[in-house]
Parts: structure tokens; C-alpha cells; sequence
């Protein structure tokens, strides 16, 4: 019969749910049901909740896990910041899209066509998947609104901001 054990640690959480990521994608087999945290700074009770006991293994595998957590930068941070990077980036190219557009002097019929036909690249550029925009613009099929002189406009930017 399976049973509920609570491990007991001292240290700083920030970010929860990243600790819990760790220890999900860590090698214990035992399902994890909660962490819960009380107080604040290194002295900050840990109690992390699994669904039955865990192996002597897997007991090694949690410490470490948690002591791999101690003062480093969270990878979820990392992860965060890097996508506000690319959306930033992503938008720039949005709004200089737009400018130009709007200094060609489109009639609305041509900005809806193009707004049709870039739906899916402004939401990778806006949501930070630059890669997968870049692979999109780069596909693209020239025509009369968009040339194959602007799309290679825009693939040079793009190549250029994954690069640096």
C-alpha cells in the first residue's frame, strides 16, 4: 500500500515550479504530488510530498536535486528572458513591416491580403519563435504585395539577430 511521505529540506525556493520540473525530469521514479515552501531566504522550509516512500536511490536522486537548485539561476528565468528578447526583436520587425506598408501607400484590400497571407509569421514574431518565423518567411511565395527582394529583406534581419 502506497504511502504519502513528505522529505524535509532547509533552503531558498524562488521558483517552485522550476524545482518541480527538476525533479520530474530527474531518474525518481516515485510520483511527485507537491512542494510547499514556508518562509523566506536560506532559512526557508522546504517539504517536498511524493505519493509512497522513496528508494534509498531515489532519495540520493531528490538531494541532489535540491542541492543542484542552491543559488543557481533558474532555468525557467533564462527561458523568460530570452523570449522577451525575441519578441522585442519580433515586434521591431512587425512595426518596420507596418511602416512600410504604410509609407507605400496600400489601400486597406492590400494590407488585408497581406495581413492574410503573414497571420501565421506575426504570431511566431509576436509569441518569440523566431526560428520558426524564419523558416515560415523563407518559404514564402513572392507576389504582387510581397517581392522576393523584401522577403530576402527580411530572412538577412532575422539570420542576422539569430546570429548575434
Amino acid at each position: 500500500m502506497a504511502t504519502i511521505t513528505e522529505y524535509d529540506f532547509t533552503q531558498q525556493v524562488d521558483y517552485p515550479s522550476v524545482l518541480v520540473a527538476n525533479i520530474q525530469a530527474s531518474s525518481i521514479s516515485v510520483p511527485l504530488i507537491s512542494i510547499e515552501t514556508d518562509g523566506s531566504g536560506p532559512t526557508m522550509a522546504v517539504t517536498v510530498w511524493f505519493s509512497d516512500v522513496l528508494s534509498s536511490a531515489d532519495q540520493t536522486t531528490l538531494t541532489g536535486v535540491m542541492s543542484a537548485y542552491v543559488n543557481s539561476l533558474p532555468p525557467l528565468q533564462e527561458a523568460q528572458a530570452k523570449v522577451a528578447q525575441d519578441i522585442s526583436f519580433g515586434m521591431k520587425l512587425i512595426t518596420q513591416f507596418g511602416a512600410a506598408n504604410r509609407l507605400a501607400g496600400l489601400s486597406t484590400g492590400q494590407v488585408v491580403q497581406i495581413a492574410q497571407q503573414l497571420a501565421p509569421i506575426q504570431a511566431l514574431l509576436s509569441s518569440g519563435s523566431i526560428e520558426t518565423a524564419l523558416y515560415l518567411v523563407q518559404n514564402l511565395t513572392p507576389n504582387s504585395l510581397i517581392s522576393q527582394d523584401v522577403i530576402n529583406t527580411y530572412v538577412q534581419e532575422i539570420q542576422n539577430y539569430l546570429n548575434s
